[in-house]
């Protein structure tokens, strides 16, 4: 008999101890699509919940903001397998390894290796709006294709306001205003390749191109069992203060790290 659903392939271990992670797969003919599943842990308390809800609808709505900027990442669902409810992230079918694990001779030819390298500047800006404060070489996955290899981004809870009852700090905090404080994971090799603020401009446009409506209705589409609605307006304020804010924060962060922007 075909398997037409998900599957449980086996539990895995995440550092987000409210939420649990499973390795999952759907077999359909000869098509085998695989996954991770994250929800809340069962043995959670309520505040934990909370906590994991806040982590689930980070992933959920950078997913969306992502695609409205057409950075390649994981696909990301709401769904229910094996009678827990929670988000699915669809693996690319083919080979795959992470940036971690790719090397010096991808790290140091980035332009060569890459296809369309730029879209990890625009990844980096991204970040940068988003609070990401987990952007490290495990969450960045690479594959082959054309002789070079093409690359999606994973892993967007620890952003948004899962950044911001990870570091229990209002989302207002002058703290934020200096990525170098908050932030000093990024993908090695990048920033080698960042020689100004000009590089990082066409990608602060585009973020700053986002109507106020747009990030609303992406926002306010979080399940309110993840997001509530005190969150979602934290959210949508800090998502539009830092889309009019980006130039001075990225020049700064450029300051802090040695480049004349």
């Amino acid at each position: 008999m075909k398997e037409a659903f998900w599957k449980r392939v086996e539990g895995m271990r995440v550092k987000e101890k409210r939420c649990s992670l499973w390795k999952v797969r759907k077999v359909s003919g000869r098509k085998i699509m695989k996954g991770f599943f994250k929800y809340r842990a069962p043995n959670n308390t309520r505040q934990e919940n909370v906590g994991a809800g806040i982590l689930l609808g980070s992933e959920l709505t950078v997913y969306k903001l992502a695609r409205v900027v057409n950075l390649p990442v994981t696909k990301t669902v709401l769904t229910r397998i094996q009678r827990e409810s929670g988000i699915l992230s669809i693996a690319y079918p083919g080979r795959i390894f992470t940036w971690k694990a790719a090397g010096k001779r991808i790290h140091s030819n980035i332009p060569d290796k890459i296809i369309h390298p730029e879209r990890l500047l625009k990844a980096l800006v991204f970040d940068i709006w988003i609070l990401n404060i987990d952007r490290h070489g495990g969450n960045c996955v690479l594959y082959p294709k054309g002789g070079k290899y093409d690359f999606y981004l994973i892993d967007h809870g620890l952003t948004l306001a899962g950044a911001i009852n990870f570091r229990k700090t209002r989302w207002n905090s002058a703290y934020w205003e200096r990525v170098s404080r908050y932030n000093r994971q990024f993908l090695k090799g990048v920033r080698n390749n960042i020689k100004s603020y000009k590089q990082l401009q066409p990608y602060v446009r585009e973020i700053q191109q986002i109507s106020e409506k747009r990030i609303r209705d992406i926002v306010e589409s979080t399940p309110s069992d993840y997001y509530s609605s005190k969150t979602k307006q934290q959210v949508i304020r800090l998502l539009i203060y830092r889309q009019r804010k980006m130039e001075p924060i990225i020049k700064n962060w450029l300051k802090d790290i040695g480049i004349n922007a």
